[in-house]
């Protein structure tokens, strides 16, 4: 059985706020990436939320567009911890692009 596991070090992409963890198999090979995205808060906190996973369809794209959104709400006066898919864990990337969440 393949055992994978995910890097604690988070790995900047070019753009703003997302990142990305590796995920390595037993040869520490790289054979997927969970997305991060880091905003601050109305309270000057850093917050930051796992998106999905690349193999689950979640690109660098889907992250600004969560990102803006996430970053829209806040300054908006949402709370931003409601504003996340049916999961508790990770956003729901399709429906943010689509318009649903």
């Amino acid at each position: 059985m393949i055992q994978l596991k995910t890097l604690n070090k988070r790995i900047a992409t070019r753009s703003q706020g997302i990142f990305y963890k590796p995920v390595v198999n037993e040869e520490e090979k790289e054979v997927d990436k969970v997305y991060l995205i880091r905003w601050i808060d109305r309270d000057g906190r850093e917050k930051l939320k796992t998106v999905d996973k690349h193999s689950q369809g979640v690109r660098i794209a889907t992250c600004i567009v969560l990102r803006n959104n996430t970053i829209s709400a806040v300054s908006l006066g949402a709370d931003a911890l409601s504003y996340k898919g049916a999961n508790n864990k990770c956003f729901d990337a399709k429906s943010v692009l689509l318009g649903v969440a």
